[in-house]
């Protein structure tokens, strides 16, 4: 137990008033220990796309998951990879569905403001413009890693924008930390809060036309909304103590402290 604290008195002081000095170089000893350990949890951290795996292995996205040589980041990483299309072909596919409506038309106004907003060249120095022919990958599988609120530890959500998936519809919920507010957003629609008069926290979806771009880095954790009424969700946070302390925090920046 003692042998460290021997070495210390040995090696690294001049045998007069010793406990300041060893006190000092425990000190060391113990940030020194604290690095060794945030270096490994890191190397676990990074090696953690086999546990994922294994952890996914009853959702058809499995194979599908993306490893870590493709994340997008630390935070997000997709998966689900479908067949690569042109604009033209989902154009064509979807001209009933005013969900995309515009879809290039405001892909490329997305595109050019990230870029910029990111400090990024834009291709030949002009706004970006993809044309009909340029391809595009569909992903229909996200996983978000983000820090609890309530244990400062890592949680992670797996979430899904899946027409058939097990042959059912899946659009999972998210929350969206956007410049100036957090909202929330489905992978197909964006929310916009209606009341919290009743310490509810209620959402409407907004109408498919006014469907907008964000980056998945923006994407803070999942969020579970049960229907109330056609186009009213109610965000569920009862079950979430995390979720619940977003909920209050929305709260209390709208100006309508919730009572606990």
């Amino acid at each position: 137990m003692h042998g460290s604290l021997k070495d210390s008195y040995l090696l690294r002081t001049n045998f007069r008033d010793v406990a300041p000095q060893i006190l000092h170089i425990n000190h060391w000893q113990v940030v020194a220990e604290s690095i060794r350990r945030h270096i490994s949890d890191l190397n676990e951290y990074e090696s953690r796309d086999s546990e994922d795996l294994d952890a996914l292995e009853d959702s058809e996205d499995v194979n599908d998951l993306v490893t870590s040589n493709d994340a997008v980041s630390p935070h997000v990483k997709l998966g689900s990879r479908q067949a690569v299309q042109t604009f033209e072909l989902i154009k064509n596919t979807h001209k009933e569905d005013d969900t995309f409506k515009k879809f290039r038309i405001k892909l490329n106004e997305f595109l050019t403001n990230f870029l910029q907003a990111i400090q990024v060249p834009l291709p030949g120095g002009k706004q970006v413009q993809l044309r009909a022919s340029d391809m595009i990958t569909e992903c229909r599988f996200l996983k978000v890693n983000y820090e609890s609120m309530v244990s400062w530890r890592q949680q992670t959500d797996y979430l899904r924008c899946n027409p058939k998936f097990f042959n059912n519809s899946c659009f999972d919920c998210v929350l969206i930390q956007t410049t100036d507010k957090v909202i929330f957003g489905r992978l197909l629609f964006l929310f916009e809060c209606v009341d919290k008069h009743l310490n509810l926290y209620r959402v409407r979806a907004r109408p498919c036309a006014h469907t907008e771009f964000f980056s998945v880095r923006s994407i803070i954790r999942g969020a579970l909304l049960v229907p109330d009424g056609s186009t009213d969700y109610l965000v569920v946070n009862t079950i979430d103590t995390d979720m619940f302390l977003w909920v209050r925090a929305l709260h209390l920046e709208a100006g309508h402290p919730i009572r606990v």
